[in-house]
């Protein structure tokens, strides 16, 4: 489980770090600057007195980001829907799968549409494409993140429940960390998308190895677990052994009188 956490939240902040950087623009722009007093005249002269250094300018689409990020809203209603119906497990391996392949699919058309246009610019008809690429992206991201803490905390027995949902955080925390440093700027979005599918088939994988956790019991995963209906008999038969005994005490005391 701890596994599927770390590499589950790994794809949710890649989703968002790339649909973030689907809708940024990145401007450079040269300056030069002089390291001495004395105007610089002679161009033999500019690479010992004059540096150039370059600074960067950003343009967000802050109309795209919203509407992208309001998608989570969508998600959980979409969970709300499904996670009873068809189950915790498949409710989980069917949005791993959706969002992995619409961010590969939005890194595609991003390759396509803006990074092959060296000013970066795009159509409107395009834009549109990629809202809603990147809205069914993240929707399918939140679906898949509000499944698989359900299904943690079902699947742990109560004695290790608040242990074993610390430790799952506490991994899911170092995937959060780490996918920082590998979906950026510097890679094209044709690599972090292909790089995110990958992640949500194996984290799909994982999770298809998980347990099914929807009408059972608190805990009880098939594996050893006492159920209600066992609970259930036993406290039957008890019952009728108290019975039992309480009706053979009151022969006994009648045979004595």
């Amino acid at each position: 489980m701890g596994n599927l956490v770390w590499i589950w939240l790994f794809f949710y902040y890649g989703v968002i770090i790339a649909v973030s950087l689907v809708f940024t623009n990145e401007d450079k722009e040269l300056s030069s600057s002089s390291y001495g007093d004395d105007i610089v005249a002679d161009d033999d002269d500019l690479g010992e007195d004059v540096a150039e250094t370059s600074s960067s300018s950003y343009d967000f689409d802050f109309v795209a980001i919203f509407i992208t990020a309001s998608a989570e809203i969508f998600g959980l209603i979409a969970v709300l829907g499904t996670i009873d119906s068809i189950g915790r497990i498949p409710s989980q391996i069917t949005a791993y799968r959706i969002g992995g392949f619409s961010t590969f699919v939005l890194g595609v058309f991003c390759v396509l549409w803006i990074e092959q246009n060296n000013n970066g610019g795009i159509s409107t008809s395009h834009r549109a494409y990629l809202i809603a690429l990147a809205f069914l992206a993240r929707m399918a991201t939140m679906a898949s993140s509000c499944t698989t803490w359900v299904s943690t905390s079902e699947m742990l027995a109560t004695d290790i429940r608040s242990t074993g949902h610390g430790a799952a955080n506490a991994m899911a925390r170092l995937g959060g960390f780490i996918a920082p440093y590998i979906i950026t700027e510097r890679n094209s979005m044709g690599t972090i998308g292909v790089l995110v599918l990958l992640v949500s088939l194996v984290t799909a994988e994982c999770a298809s190895r998980l347990p099914e956790t929807a009408g059972k019991p608190m805990g009880d995963t098939g594996a050893g677990v006492v159920t209600q209906d066992s609970t259930k008999q036993a406290d039957d038969f008890m019952t009728m052994k108290n019975v039992t005994i309480d009706t053979e005490s009151k022969t006994s005391y009648h045979k004595l009188l």
